[in-house]
């Protein structure tokens, strides 16, 4: 995909893990980094940070916990979004560095 915005990149990415999952899966922004969360449904409701989006720069970021993304991009929604949506699970393992 090429000429795709940040916003356009993140919803295709959104809506391709809301493909792989039964969860809910939202974006919630934040001043440098979007957050996306995983909701999972009753009866067992409970939520967990998925990855994070740099907001400038269009950076994938495996999560480091509720807060903050681990250290060193993993993949970029704006250049390599066929990529990661040929590798993304809802169990985020594409996201650790191998």
């Amino acid at each position: 995909m090429k000429n795709i915005n940040l916003t356009a990149a993140i919803a295709h990415y959104l809506g391709h893990l809301q493909t792989l999952t039964d969860e809910t899966v939202e974006f919630i922004p934040g001043r440098k980094y979007g957050k996306v969360v995983f909701t999972s449904k009753p009866p067992r409701i409970g939520r967990s940070v998925h990855s994070f989006v740099d907001l400038s720069t269009g950076d994938l970021l495996k999560a480091a916990g509720w807060n903050a993304p681990a250290k060193d991009a993993r993949f970029n929604l704006l250049r390599e979004l066929d990529k990661v949506t040929a590798v993304a699970d809802p169990y985020g393992s594409y996201l650790y560095k191998r």
